[in-house]
């Protein structure tokens, strides 16, 4: 029973943890193409995430902003991975390869550069 109450505790204490202060996902927020890396056209747009949204230009041009889900925001060093995962679900999740803090790598076709605007 002691056991039982130690654990209790402990997954208490984590959950508590994991829901205060500020997100450590290095996602959020706006990026655009980096400027400095030579990219093909289908690299020239901006993207904002925040804590449950993703917006940019869908390749029409229209603006859409799509609901999503974070796996792996928690980034504590780098290279690391953060994978968005929208409504048609994980198997078609988006996978962002962060060389930095301020600089990804969408792991798309087009491999575009992105830097945090």
């Amino acid at each position: 029973m002691k056991t039982r109450a130690n654990v209790l505790a402990v997954l208490l204490l984590a959950t508590t943890a994991s829901c205060s202060g500020a997100s450590a996902n290095p996602l959020i927020g706006k990026w655009k193409p980096d400027p400095s890396v030579q990219q093909n056209d289908s690299c020239n747009f901006s993207m904002t995430f925040t804590a449950k949204t993703y917006t940019s230009p869908d390749p029409w041009g229209k603006v859409r902003t799509l609901d999503v889900r974070y796996v792996g925001g928690d980034v504590k060093s780098y290279p690391a991975d953060v994978y968005v995962i929208t409504d048609a679900g994980a198997a078609n999740h988006t996978t962002y390869r962060f060389l930095s803090a301020d600089k990804m790598v969408p792991q798309t076709a087009s491999l575009c550069t992105y830097i945090r605007d």
